[in-house]
């Protein structure tokens, strides 16, 4: 694996991380603000789109991977 796949999976990995810590504290979050709450969710869909995108060049490298093993 070269060094920007493993700085891929390594980002991606601290992200699930991170995000189940927040799903762990999620009982808390009644005492977050409104205005907090309303930032949070722009910034989740923010990221969801962003994620999409990744996963929607992934898949076209890995398609295009395929193709190319088909084709040999």
């Amino acid at each position: 694996m070269n060094r920007l796949g493993s700085e891929l999976l390594d980002t991606l990995q601290e992200i699930k991380s991170k995000v189940s810590s927040l799903l762990e504290k999620s009982d808390k979050f009644s005492e977050i603000a409104d205005e907090t709450l309303e930032k949070a969710i722009d910034l989740i869909n923010k990221i969801m789109d962003m994620l999409d995108d990744l996963g929607d060049r992934l898949l076209g490298l890995s398609e295009e991977e395929e193709e190319g093993e088909e084709e040999e």
